[in-house]
């Protein structure tokens, strides 16, 4: 009911969602509006406390970077999906989001949407695109892709990213086809663990089977 900071006038909070808190007691939140002109396609953004007030991180309907006109939408997944704001001591933000528009696709036209889903953290006051559903996985074989980011990306207290994702094309098999990667500040993507690579230290031929999402420390 109170007025959302950021968006047109008229726009109010009509849901919080997601909320964070850094190790000053700063929150980061999803929040939606209803009036003030927004629609479905601008309805939401990720605000930060800042100062006394509040301050919009992203909102929908902004131009997505690293992609082709593509426009951030729904940014909290909603209840099937918790939402996917990672925030570490320092306030540094990582995030997964849906995409729309511009460069969003059936690629390959099986009925699908194949590049709808994105990895984003925030640097320097601006957003930089890490991944997204359908491309190349960094430093791997040609073909081997993106096929579902995965929840919460975490993000430790020296800003590295660490998220786990689901891959597809070259090579990839029930046997393989999951990871976690990590980005350090500044850095690109580097593949870390992989389903099916050999276990240093035990026999050979024994590989990892299935694994859960990564933790890290403090």
């Amino acid at each position: 009911g109170e007025p959302a900071p950021g968006f047109p006038p008229g726009a109010l909070f009509s849901k919080l969602e997601g909320p964070r808190l850094d190790a000053s007691g700063r929150t980061l939140f999803y929040g939606t509006a209803t009036g003030g002109g927004v629609c479905s396609l601008t309805d939401q953004a990720v605000f930060r406390q800042h100062g006394a007030g509040l301050q919009i991180v992203v909102r929908e309907g902004d131009l997505a970077p690293g992609t082709a006109g593509a426009r951030f939408s729904k940014l909290a997944f909603g209840s099937t999906n918790p939402p996917a704001l990672g925030l570490n001591g320092a306030g540094a933000l990582t995030f997964t989001t849906r995409l729309i528009g511009g460069d969003v696709c059936d690629c390959n036209g099986d009925g699908v949407i194949e590049n709808d889903t994105a990895l984003y953290r925030e640097a320097g006051g601006a957003l930089q695109f890490l991944a997204r559903a359908d491309g190349q996985v960094p430093g791997q074989v040609a073909g081997l892709k993106f096929d579902l980011l995965v929840g919460q990306p975490l993000i430790a207290e020296n800003g590295t990213i660490v998220f786990f994702a689901v891959f597809k094309g070259t090579g990839v098999t029930f046997a393989n086809g999951t990871g976690i990667l990590t980005a350090a500040p500044g850095g690109p993507l580097s593949l870390v663990v992989r389903q099916g690579q050999p276990l240093p230290g035990l026999p050979d031929g024994t590989t990892l089977g299935t694994f859960a999402a990564a933790a890290i420390s403090t």
